[in-house]
């Protein structure tokens, strides 16, 4: 079951604060694909224990192995538009720069 999936499969139940986390992933997974745990939290105004813990009410690990799910959904979303990907100009060819990066480091 993907991330997508076991969001909107457990979302009616969550807290505020685990929707808010529900809501930004699903709708700004790209931009979370980018961010630590601590980065995250802190731009939903939460705890970076609050994200642990929501990954694993999820059914992962822990944080990085739900990061690492949502990196390849960008991954996946960045190779069905390998046109776009090439120019750097567009969403796609920025993050597609940017995962570059992040795989150099």
């Amino acid at each position: 079951m993907s991330y997508q999936e076991r969001i909107r499969q457990a979302r009616p139940q969550m807290s505020k604060s685990f929707a808010k986390l529900a809501d930004f992933l699903l709708d700004s997974y790209i931009e979370a694909s980018f961010m630590t745990a601590t980065e995250l939290a802190h731009e939903l105004n939460l705890d970076a224990a609050t994200v642990v813990r929501f990954s694993q009410h999820l059914g992962y690990s822990g944080y990085p192995e739900l990061l690492r799910e949502i990196r390849e959904h960008v991954k996946v979303d960045l190779m069905v538009r390998p046109v776009k990907a090439q120019d750097p100009q567009s969403i796609p060819g920025v993050v597609a720069g940017a995962m570059r990066e992040l795989r150099e480091t």
